[in-house]
């Protein structure tokens, strides 16, 4: 069903380093007519981007802000015998596989005391559950492991958490200094950087990580450039019905490389010719040219999209009306409350598995095994979008009468009692999300064995 809330426009958005192609950097500091230089603070050394959340009728733009504000203080639990016992406690959420193998997500919270961690987890339960519900999201929250870790405030919500902007005024002491009103801004929470990263790394390898700041109002923000350690930050509050949305958006930045489709500037040009990087937009507006060059989503050219109509060329995108072509009239790039577009759900697959894998094995890969040792895989769980494929191989030919077993022995698969050889397990995930063979060939994993 389609959101009542598709209206809520998305505003200018940060673009991390991967995005920032040669192409757009020219068009935003000057060069070549018609450029465009999306609305932004004055910044400077010492601040950080982030993204601001949409609010209907109220577009955002660009905001530096000061990674470590004076709101965090973290000496104010000094002595709190109760906040030290649970304080940086990390709990497991969703533990689907080891870390090796898995994305990395860990949701911390803010402004939650000693006595109210038992609501951050249900908060963080809630909602990581809705941020999921949308594909691939939910198909492939297997190869993800979420983590809670436990942040002891010494108040209870976050600071500035009021209906008129209260300038600096902190009246909230907290552990990761979440505030709203955030450069002015009252929906852009922002938060330390320092802070949140000192508490990720109580989990193992984190990769991701998702604020839940304790309060009912609408608001969050994206940090996805210069976040050391860490692929991005998403910022959302934990009681408002569309918190969750902004965290599916923000992630998308990080794990999918997506650009934003939407623009700001209806007057504006791309000011280039020279392609773009990232997958779901592009400098060439014509449907024959994708084609016929193979470039960009050219494989989904007239496929029905679960947004909506067919997958084509659509003007306007990366924050300017002209120049530039997005894939689809509508999708979560442009408009909270809507799904990904095909070639966004196909760049969010690719995302998940750069960090992830679809199967490990109860014998590690390059040992040298006996005949009789039974080799048991571990497939990721995938929902209804993705299709693992499970092939044997011996000395380079396919068992085929092994197709799809997940226990083997090299007696069982015919490997003979002498000589040397050479087994070989490939995992594919057949999803029919995925039509570039690049992806493809990133969704897969091989693990080899010597026999004896």
């Amino acid at each position: 069903m389609r959101s009542s809330r598709r209206r809520l426009l998305v505003p200018v958005a940060l673009l991390s380093a991967a995005l920032l192609t040669p192409a757009l950097a020219a068009a935003e500091d000057g060069r070549g007519p018609g450029s465009v230089v999306p609305e932004t603070s004055a910044g400077g050394a010492g601040t950080i981007e982030v993204e601001v959340p949409p609010e209907e009728g109220a577009p955002g733009g660009y905001r530096d802000v000061d990674p470590t504000p004076a709101t965090q203080d973290p000496d104010a639990l000094r002595g709190d015998a109760r906040a030290g016992r649970v304080d940086g406690k990390v709990r497991p959420l969703a533990k689907t596989g080891t870390s090796r193998d898995r994305l990395d997500v860990v949701i911390t919270g803010d402004g939650y005391t000693a006595a109210q961690q038992d609501d951050f987890r249900a908060d963080a339960r809630a909602r990581w559950k809705q941020l999921t519900s949308i594909e691939p999201y939910k198909s492939y929250r297997g190869l993800m492991n979420v983590w809670m870790v436990q942040a002891v405030s010494r108040d209870s919500g976050i600071d500035r958490d009021r209906d008129t902007n209260p300038g600096n005024v902190n009246d909230k002491r907290t552990a990761l200094g979440a505030y709203f009103w955030c450069d002015g801004l009252e929906r852009l929470i922002c938060v330390n950087v320092n802070a949140v990263r000192r508490y990720a790394k109580k989990a193992p390898q984190a990769e991701l990580a998702v604020v839940v700041a304790n309060s009912d109002r609408y608001g969050g923000a994206g940090y996805f450039q210069g976040v050391r350690g860490l692929t991005g930050v998403a910022t959302l509050s934990s009681d408002h019905a569309s918190s969750s949305e902004i965290g599916s958006h923000e992630i998308a930045h990080a794990l999918g490389k997506l650009a934003d489709e939407y623009w700001t500037c209806g007057s504006c040009a791309l000011g280039s010719t020279r392609e773009v990087g990232p997958p779901n937009v592009t400098v060439h507006g014509s449907v024959t040219y994708l084609r016929d060059h193979r470039r960009k989503w050219y494989r989904w050219l007239g496929a029905a999209d679960p947004s909506g109509g067919t997958v084509g060329v659509h003007q306007g995108g990366m924050y300017v009306a002209r120049g530039i072509w997005r894939p689809t009239e509508s999708s979560i790039m442009r408009y909270l409350g809507e799904p990904f577009n095909l070639p966004g759900r196909e760049a969010m697959i690719n995302g998940f598995y750069r960090y992830a894998q679809p199967v490990s094995s109860n014998v590690k890969g390059g040992k040298a095994i006996g005949r009789k040792k039974r080799i048991k895989l571990r497939l990721a769980s995938v929902g209804a979008l993705g299709r693992l494929q499970v092939r044997w191989y011996v000395d380079g030919r396919e068992v085929r009468k092994a197709r799809g077993r997940t226990s083997a022995s090299p007696a069982a698969l015919g490997v003979p009692g002498r000589g040397r050889h050479t087994v070989r397990v490939k995992v594919v995930d057949r999803t029919t999300a995925v039509r570039s063979p690049k992806i493809r060939k990133n969704a897969s994993r091989s693990i080899s064995w010597r026999v004896r």
